[in-house]
């Protein structure tokens, strides 16, 4: 028999609240350092509740980053419909793409981050987010003629060179402001000029993009 309406918007709402918990605690204790406890805490709920939904903390962990990968899928989908026909694909606004999904992600990155240096699987969910963020990479390349070894090392490149110093401004970029006496703005400019330079120099590169700004 289905649940009333009610009672699904209910348990949506519970398990929201308990992912919302988790990643604040995951992000500032890691995974290892996180206790139920104060995950159910924060969540409002009790540690009946949150084991009702979630079975364990490595089982609230992968809800945690599937919900954000989903969550990433539409986002991808919602800029690609936002393209017109025929619109040649702006290597700017694609930065600023994968500016926006970190810069809405910041706590889920830190936690990816944490457990990608620890654990293998989530070393291929770090990898995993090039597909999700550099939503057009596929379709170029495809347009490009781009063999399978060339698509690589651009990914590759992308990885190393674009997400991963993205990855470094959203979950340190405020310490560095601290130890270098850097005001928050000057930061923020400087960084996004120069990542837009350097990404659209090494996208131009693979491409052998003769116009510039456009991919």
């Amino acid at each position: 028999m289905p649940k009333p309406k009610a009672q699904e918007r209910d348990a949506q709402a519970s398990q929201q609240k308990i992912l919302d918990a988790a990643e604040a605690v995951f992000a500032e204790k890691g995974f290892d350092g996180a206790r139920v406890d104060e995950i159910a805490k924060r969540a409002g709920l009790n540690k009946g509740m949150l084991y009702y939904y979630f079975q364990s903390k490595e089982q609230l962990l992968r809800a945690l980053t599937d919900k954000h990968f989903e969550e990433m899928a539409q986002e991808k989908q919602a800029f690609m419909e936002s393209l017109s026909q025929g619109e040649p694909v702006l290597a700017e606004r694609i930065g600023e793409h994968m500016m926006g999904m970190f810069e809405r992600r910041k706590s889920f990155l830190r936690i990816i981050a944490i457990e990608a240096f620890k654990n293998d699987e989530f070393t291929r969910e770090f990898f995993r987010i090039i597909d999700s963020t550099i939503p057009h990479l596929n379709m170029l390349a495809e347009k490009a003629g781009m063999d399978s070894e060339t698509l690589n090392r651009l990914k590759m490149n992308i990885f190393f060179f674009g997400f991963a110093p993205v990855l470094l401004y959203h979950t340190v970029g405020e310490k560095w402001t601290e130890y270098s006496g850097m005001d928050d703005q000057t930061f923020r400019q400087s960084f996004m000029e120069d990542f837009r330079n350097n990404y659209v120099s090494t996208i131009k590169k693979q491409f052998k993009v003769e116009h510039p700004g456009r991919l």
